[in-house]
C-alpha cells in the first residue's frame, strides 16, 4: 500500500500527463512559472502550497505544475498531498476502539423522557381512490387518445 490512497495516486498520474510537454521558469527557491503546450501560463509556489490555477489549494492535491516544481527541487510529490489524503491518516483514525452499539434495554432511560407519551402524529388517508396516473419524464409527449406516452 502507497503513501496515499489509490484513488488519489490516480488523479496525481492524470496530472503529470496533462503537463507532461510544459516548460518550467524558476522564480525563487520555492516559485515557479510553468509555460502550458497551449500557452496558459500558472504560477507555483511550493512553501505555501499555492498554484493559480488553484486546482492545488482547492483539493489539496498537487497539479500538474506543482509537481513540475516538485521535480525541478527534488521533493516527492507525495509530500504535497494534503494529510486527508494520506494512507496514515485513514489508518490513524480508525486505530482507536470502537464500541459496539448498546443492546435495547441496558442503557439508563431518564425519568422525564420515559414519562412521555409519545404518539405517531394523527393523519387520514384522504377518501377516493388513490390516484394512479404517472408524471411523464423528460422528452414524452402526451397525447389524447388513451392518454398513451410516446417516447
Amino acid at each position: 500500500m502507497g503513501a496515499v490512497t489509490s484513488e488519489i495516486a490516480v488523479v496525481i498520474d492524470t496530472h503529470i500527463r496533462l503537463t507532461k510537454c510544459s516548460k518550467i521558469t524558476n522564480i525563487t527557491d520555492w516559485s515557479y512559472q510553468v509555460k502550458g503546450i497551449f500557452g496558459h501560463s500558472y504560477t507555483v509556489a511550493l512553501d505555501t502550497k499555492v498554484c493559480s490555477c488553484q486546482v492545488f489549494q482547492k483539493l489539496k492535491i498537487p497539479c500538474g505544475d506543482a509537481m513540475l516544481g516538485a521535480d525541478s527541487v527534488g521533493l516527492s510529490h507525495v509530500q504535497l498531498v494534503g494529510d486527508c489524503y494520506r494512507t496514515q491518516s485513514w489508518k490513524d483514525t480508525y486505530s482507536g476502539v470502537i464500541y459496539p452499539e448498546a443492546p435495547f434495554g441496558e442503557l439508563p432511560i431518564p425519568p422525564a423522557i420515559a414519562s412521555l407519551n409519545l404518539q405517531p402524529p394523527n393523519t387520514r388517508r384522504p377518501s377516493g381512490r388513490p390516484k394512479d396516473q404517472r408524471i411523464p419524464s423528460t422528452g414524452e409527449i402526451k397525447t389524447l387518445d388513451c392518454l398513451t406516452y410516446v417516447i
